[in-house]
């Protein structure tokens, strides 16, 4: 049997019935827990976005909708084309096009991104971190029971992929290859037929719709195959991207300035922490919440420690050892044997979310307790059990 204190860790969502890359494979809780794990605040934070558009997205207010052109389209209308756009970039481009489609444009792509931000968000998700001696859905926590009934320790990993990869692409040409068999099987062989076994089904990568893109992503392959195939259009296509790729020693003005404005959406509608804003670790199940200007000043370890929004920072004099994603994964550890790593997390499988104060229950804390004070105790005592390892592997 597994000694408890090597057992491998897995972050689990509960919730999306995945796991997440980033804790996989460690051999020893206390070799993560001390790391930096500002992947898995932003994960569990909500971000906050800008609710008015900069003032250079707003036309001149003798601005009429005649300068569009002949068609003079009324708002209603320019509204429906940019409801129908879905990539940032496309919806950029067409902003930056006239100064009367800036504010619609502007405004969609805040739209646009909110709903990319909370497909991807675990906030307010059911949370767990699983040790691998769990083998049964019977040794979760109560209540913390996936989605969908299966064996979480084989769960799919976080942020798939929303196109077909290559080897998709060929398991779905081998079950048409299959199916096409037991259709030549079934039926008898017509005049000018011919039962050749090396038939090749490549060719059926068109009439399926299937393109092998290259690149990292969708848009990346897209832009090399518009690249390789419509070289005509590829320069124009890469001025529009947004973004540092524009080619300003090409460009004409007109293009340099579009390029300015595309930089201007983008960082004005992008998701930000208010680093002024006191935030916490929430847990809605419980309806209980910590503080990270608490956590941040845990004695002789991370004493005098900054936070700047969620994140917690080195201090004047010292080092930051723990943070609020820490905090979660040590809150939420659970297995069948913890041995001597700590005491099974008491929010484990529980809904958790890294909020701003004034965000905590929609704005009304009526109900919510503030538990800071005794996790900053039960965080301070768990070091302390584990002063030796701070020590030799953490020079402190």
């Amino acid at each position: 049997m597994t000694n408890p204190k090597y057992q491998d860790w897995k972050l689990v969502n509960l919730d999306r019935c995945c796991s997440h890359e980033q804790l996989r494979g460690y051999k020893q809780f206390l070799d993560f827990i001390f790391h930096d794990h500002k992947w898995l605040v932003l994960l569990l934070a909500r971000p906050v976005f800008r609710s008015q558009a900069p003032k250079v997205c707003l036309p001149p207010p003798d601005t009429s909708r005649r300068d569009l052109g002949r068609l003079s389209l009324p708002p209603e209308i320019i509204n429906l084309v940019f409801g129908h756009i879905e990539e940032l970039k496309d919806i950029v481009a067409l902003a930056v096009s006239h100064r009367l489609l800036s504010v619609i444009g502007w405004r969609r792509l805040i739209q646009v991104r909110r709903a990319q931000l909370a497909e991807h968000s675990w906030c307010d998700n059911r949370i767990i971190t699983l040790g691998e001696l769990v083998n049964d859905l019977e040794d979760l926590p109560e209540g913390a029971e996936p989605r969908r009934m299966r064996d979480v320790l084989h769960l799919p990993e976080h942020g798939r992929r929303k196109y077909p990869s290559p080897s998709d692409i060929q398991d779905m040409l081998n079950e048409v290859r299959n199916d096409l068999a037991e259709i030549r099987a079934e039926r008898p062989l017509m005049d000018g037929d011919t039962d050749d076994e090396d038939f090749d089904i490549t060719d059926l990568n068109h009439e399926l719709g299937f393109f092998e893109f290259e690149g990292d992503d969708a848009e990346e392959g897209f832009f090399w195959f518009t690249s390789k195939y419509y070289p005509d259009i590829s320069q124009a296509s890469s001025e529009r991207r947004g973004g540092s790729d524009y080619h300003f020693d090409t460009s004409s003005p007109r293009i340099k300035l579009d390029c300015c404005r595309a930089d201007m959406f983008y960082a004005s509608t992008a998701p930000y922490y208010p680093a002024a804003c006191e935030w916490a670790l929430c847990n809605s199940t419980r309806k209980e919440y910590v503080l990270a200007s608490v956590i941040a000043k845990i004695p002789r370890w991370q004493y005098n420690c900054d936070t700047r929004g969620p994140f917690i920072v080195d201090g004047a004099y010292c080092e930051k050892i723990f943070d609020l994603g820490a905090l979660a994964l040590l809150l939420t550890a659970w297995s069948t044997d913890m041995g001597s790593i700590c005491d099974k997390g008491l929010w484990a499988g529980e809904r958790l979310s890294i909020l701003r104060i004034e965000d905590i229950g929609d704005g009304e804390r009526a109900g919510w307790v503030d538990v800071s004070k005794e996790m900053h105790k039960r965080v301070e005592q768990w070091m302390w059990r584990h002063q030796e390892h701070l020590e030799l592997n953490m020079a402190i």
